[in-house]
């Protein structure tokens, strides 16, 4: 979302750009009333996120639900693991930069996927464990360099369930969980993208 004002890019320097440069330049720009998961990587977690929590709220009373969008916002981040990560830059024949494109970064979207989920599911085992059980395996699936946006979160989901879960069947039964996630978030990474 922009708010009117915001700004949505920069040029440098900006005395070279004249109306034409600026009427391409906005002509770059696809602005609706909505955003899509197709233009806002972000927008499509989110969603999805959205029905985890649904499945949470008390209304609803669905772990189901929310342990298949945990499964399926896991399925999107291995393939995002894989992706080229950072920016994009684009330089002239000189090597001199000319764009730069801000790509959402990886823990980033790993944070938006599941802290909400790991707040309100908190106090729910099946919740906490699918959470755990997925992190660990994005973390073992995915190229070493990507491995602490999963384990970071991780770490969190079992801190939150350790202090939430009070259920004596429920704490063993997600400690067993816990530490089979941790023992498969150790083991090496593959060489290449795994196929689904």
């Amino acid at each position: 979302f922009v708010l009117p004002g915001v700004t949505a890019m920069r040029v440098w320097p900006d005395r070279k750009v004249d109306d034409s440069d600026l009427s391409r330049l906005c002509s770059a720009l696809v602005l609706g009333l909505e955003r899509t998961p197709r233009q806002d990587l972000k927008h499509g977690v989110i969603e999805l996120m959205d029905i985890a929590l649904k499945g949470l709220s008390p209304a609803m009373n669905d772990p189901t639900t929310a342990v298949n969008a945990i499964q399926r916002t896991g399925q999107v981040l291995l393939d995002l693991a894989w992706r080229v990560r950072g920016d994009d830059v684009t330089l002239d024949e000189r090597g001199a930069i000319r764009v730069i494109i801000r790509r959402p970064r990886l823990d980033d979207v790993v944070d938006l996927a599941f802290n909400q989920v790991r707040h309100y599911g908190g106090d729910n085992p099946t919740v906490m464990i699918a959470l755990a059980e997925t992190l660990s395996m994005l973390a073992a699936l995915s190229p070493v360099e990507t491995r602490s946006a999963f384990t970071s979160q991780l770490d969190r989901v079992i801190a939150t369930a350790r202090a939430r879960v009070t259920d004596a069947a429920d704490l063993a039964r997600l400690q067993q969980a816990v530490e089979k996630a941790l023992s498969t978030a150790e083991t090496p990474a593959p060489a290449q993208r795994p196929h689904s």
